[in-house]
C-alpha cells in the first residue's frame, strides 16, 4: 500500500468519503481552538474537531481530529498558506 501522504491515496479516500456522505448528515463540533495573531500579516489557528456523518446506510462514522490553519497576508489580502489535519488515534 502507498504511504498515506501520496496525493492519489488521499485523493481516492476523500472522493469515496464525499461520495458516500452527499446527500446525508454531517455534523463538525470544534473545541479547545486557540487563535494566535502575529504583528498584522500572519493568523494561526489549531485545535480539535469531531465529524459525524450518517452513510446512505444509516451508519453513523464518528472522527476525532487536529487541525491548524494558517493565513497570511499576502498583497494585502488574507490567504490561507497551510492547513492541517489529522485523525487522531481511537480512545481505548
Amino acid at each position: 500500500m502507498p504511504p498515506p501522504h501520496n496525493p492519489k491515496v488521499v485523493d481516492s479516500n476523500l472522493i469515496l468519503l464525499l461520495n458516500d456522505v452527499a446527500a446525508e448528515k454531517r455534523r463538525v463540533f470544534t473545541y479547545q481552538p486557540i487563535t494566535r495573531v502575529y504583528n498584522d500579516d500572519l493568523v494561526i489557528s489549531n485545535g480539535y474537531t469531531v465529524l459525524s456523518y450518517t452513510d446512505l446506510k444509516g451508519q453513523i462514522t464518528t472522527f476525532h481530529t487536529r487541525f491548524s490553519v494558517t493565513w497570511a497576508k499576502v498583497g494585502g489580502r488574507w490567504q490561507v498558506v497551510d492547513h492541517h489535519i489529522s485523525r487522531l488515534p481511537p480512545v481505548p
